[in-house]
């Protein structure tokens, strides 16, 4: 999920998603799409609540601060694995920080 200028992979809710084989007829992909779409605004509005306290404008320059963010965050959100930041053309601005539970 993007957030001003910063990333965070949300593992859950990709998880909670049925991986699409190459042989799954276009109305099985119809109907998880729609599945998403039913989820969508909720995972927004987590997104945002998790947001609300973060220093943005440290996170996208400091990596040290991206990587005790989303050891925090993990710990309320253990479907965060990580963060990081890109620049305005879209290209990783540094490493990125995982959660402590990333293998």
């Amino acid at each position: 999920m993007y957030a001003r200028g910063w990333f965070v992979k949300l593992s859950y809710f990709h998880n909670q998603l049925p991986q699409v084989p190459d042989t799954v007829s276009t109305s099985n992909q119809i109907h998880l799409l729609q599945r998403y779409q039913q989820h969508e605004q909720t995972i927004h509005l987590l997104m945002e609540s998790m947001m609300t306290r973060l220093n943005v404008r440290e996170l996208i320059f400091d990596r040290s601060a991206q990587l005790q963010t989303v050891e925090h965050l993990s710990r309320a959100y253990p479907f965060v694995e990580l963060m990081y930041s890109l620049d305005s053309k879209g290209v990783q601005r540094m490493d990125s920080a995982y959660a402590p539970n990333v293998s």
